[in-house]
Formats: structure tokens, C-alpha cells, sequence
């Protein structure tokens, strides 16, 4: 549920990026729609792992993303 706080952190940001009061209103008309849905970055610091290991959990991450109405973009994984 979209609260007025929500709201008005959204024209917040949207006036910083120095977005016009259309393009704000656009965004948050959508937001109320449930057209647009934040990213999130969701970082592990995991030590252990191959890049095999990480790209099965993500391959699993996939097959229930719509259990959960997210959609995973995309990994990565650094060896260093």
C-alpha cells in the first residue's frame, strides 16, 4: 500500500533529480497503479562459493520469484 509518506519521499526525489511536476505526478500516478515497482539490491557477502554455486541459487531464486510477486534482474558474483 502506497501511504502519503510514500508520496511525498517520491516528489522529494523526483524534484533532486530536477524532474518537471508532470514527469513527478507520472511517476507516482503509476506507482499508485502498481505500474512501476522499486529495485532493490539484495548483496551477500559469502565466502566459499564458485560462480556455479551462484548461478544454481539464482536459477532457484527464479522458479519462485512469482510465489513472492518479485522478479529477479540479474546477478553477479566476484572471485576476487
Amino acid at each position: 500500500m502506497v501511504t502519503s509518506g510514500h508520496m511525498e519521499v517520491l516528489l522529494l526525489r523526483a524534484a533532486a533529480k530536477g524532474w518537471s511536476y508532470p514527469q513527478k505526478l507520472s511517476r507516482c500516478y503509476l506507482l499508485l497503479m502498481g505500474a512501476v515497482m522499486p529495485i532493490f539490491l539484495d548483496r551477500h557477502d559469502l565466502t566459499g562459493l564458485t560462480a556455479a554455486d551462484v548461478a544454481e541459487a539464482h536459477r532457484k531464486d527464479l522458479e519462485i520469484q512469482k510465489q513472492y510477486g518479485v522478479r529477479f534482474l540479474t546477478y553477479w558474483f566476484d572471485d576476487t
